[in-house]
């Protein structure tokens, strides 16, 4: 992952909570164009930053870094449920599955 991803991944998030550069700027008790320079690769980010700006966005690194993070919290929350199934409504289930990839 470079820099143009990780700069992507904040604007995404960012995005999503609703918050404009400034106002994440403002919130990480930084100067009001900082999220703006970051987001124009104007210099480089610490972790220990990147960590901070996640946290105010209410992110884990885990969501931040997985390959898909646009749907990471739907795709976590039907492994839980599938986890949560017995056996053979795991297996009907991926029965269900196959059949639709075949199909197609």
């Amino acid at each position: 992952m470079n820099i143009r991803d990780i700069v992507n991944r904040i604007g995404y998030f960012r995005n999503k909570a609703n918050l404009s550069a400034r106002e994440l700027s403002r919130r990480l008790g930084n100067a009001e164009t900082y999220i703006t320079r970051l987001e124009a690769e104007q210099f480089n980010l610490p972790t220990e930053k990147l960590l901070e700006i996640l946290e105010v966005l209410n992110v884990s690194p885990a969501e931040f870094f997985a390959d898909n993070y646009t749907t990471y919290n739907n795709d976590n929350s039907l492994i839980k449920l599938f986890c949560n199934l017995t056996q053979e409504d795991k297996n009907l289930i991926l029965d269900f599955i196959n059949r639709i990839k075949k199909s197609k």
